[in-house]
């Protein structure tokens, strides 16, 4: 398990995702609450692991799923997690809010989502958040396309069926749509991955209009995405055209909306809401050109540099995060260098131009980017 938990990101995670889901305060210092709504077989016993300090409930309504979860909790001494055999919709039995909600790939398969959304509002604790993972409409349009050729070979939950899957995998032409699912999710490398893909007898998919409508219908409030990188325009590969000054005439969702379509790379909605009641003070995040000094850039997670300042071309450096390559010319690689956790945005861009003698530097399209592409977090000032 301590093996699995180094290579496998809960995007969910506090201690991956606290400057996102806490920006004034980043990751509690005092015990919290966490509840695994749909924990399958080890999310609620490695979110416990990698969060001693709080009190993680799991729940589903799998028998063997929970044996396995209960299996690692003896086996590791997981002291903190509580397992429960419940329907997500008999939550509010529990009698306790929390300060975390998590569910990832659960509420998509149920009859009504909408239900669950509502059941898990109940016991969400009035500053805290909730971080859904749902099936992306658009994105999946070729995993529906398979499902489609499932029910038409009559494929059933059995091993000849996954074996027929297998065959359609290795041989669909490289430019059919499933592809961008099977190339890059671990899904279809196992079996009961391929069941649950394409011979999932409930399966609803959103839009980012449904996710916006939905947050609406259910007294959440929309949050943000766990990472801005495929949603925002400023990501396309030519920003300085007309079609990307149209775009940016859009308000926020439409531009989300757009991109979704346009892009067709969003096969899963990674996003957080939160209580209607919390304050937007501790969580809304709108950095522009004219508040500089009230947010803390910080870089994401994972991020890292993948080439040293001075290689071709000269002054360029390189970096990574997750799939997404970027880079800085030697300017913005000075001023994201003053990054520190401490320093303002503000701050680091007076840093940066001092170092560079340059007082005229448009240093704030750096950080914006660098920002709205995921690459950057913004922490806000206490």
């Amino acid at each position: 398990m301590e093996e699995y938990l180094k290579v496998t990101d809960y995007e969910s995670c506090p201690t991956l995702n606290s400057n996102l889901l806490w920006p004034t305060t980043g990751y509690p210092e005092k015990p919290f609450t966490i509840l695994v709504a749909g924990c399958g077989s080890s999310e609620a016993a490695g979110l416990a692991m990698k969060n001693p300090i709080a009190q993680v409930t799991g729940i589903d309504i799998s028998n063997s799923s929970l044996a396995h979860s209960r299996y690692l909790k003896k086996k590791h001494k997981i002291t903190n997690l509580t397992l429960k055999k419940l329907d997500l919709h008999q939550v509010e039995s529990l009698g306790q809010k929390f300060d975390l909600i998590i569910s990832s790939g659960v509420l998509h398969h149920l009859p009504d989502p909408k239900t669950g959304f509502q059941a898990l509002r109940k016991v969400l604790a009035e500053d805290g958040s909730f971080t859904c993972m749902l099936y992306g409409e658009y994105g999946r349009v070729g995993v529906y396309m398979f499902q489609e050729l499932a029910e038409l070979l009559d494929l059933k939950q059995n091993d000849d069926s996954v074996s027929v899957l297998k065959d359609m995998c290795a041989t669909v032409p490289s430019l059919h749509p499933v592809r961008l699912i099977t190339d890059a999710y671990r899904d279809s490398k196992y079996d009961a991955g391929l069941v649950d893909l394409f011979l999932n007898p409930q399966d609803v998919a959103f839009s980012v209009k449904d996710v916006m409508q939905m947050a609406k219908e259910t007294d959440f409030v929309f949050h943000t995405w766990l990472d801005n990188y495929l949603y925002h325009p400023q990501c396309l590969p030519a920003v300085q055209t007309l079609l990307f000054k149209k775009i940016s005439t859009l308000p926020q969702q439409q531009q989300w909306e757009f991109m979704e379509k346009f892009t067709c790379a969003i096969p899963r909605h990674c996003f957080i809401l939160t209580h209607p009641n919390r304050s937007s003070n501790q969580y809304i995040v709108d950095f522009n050109d004219e508040n500089l000094d009230k947010y803390i850039p910080v870089w994401a997670p994972s991020t890292i540099v993948t080439s040293p300042l001075n290689m071709e071309p000269f002054g360029q450096v390189n970096y990574r995060r997750k799939k997404y390559n970027f880079a800085a010319n030697e300017h913005g690689a000075k001023l994201l260098g003053y990054m520190n956790g401490k320093n303002t945005a503000q701050k680091c861009i007076e840093l940066a131009r001092k170092s560079s003698g340059n007082s005229e530097l448009n240093y704030f399209a750096v950080f914006d980017y660098m920002y709205k592409a995921g690459h950057v977090q913004m922490l806000i000032k206490k």
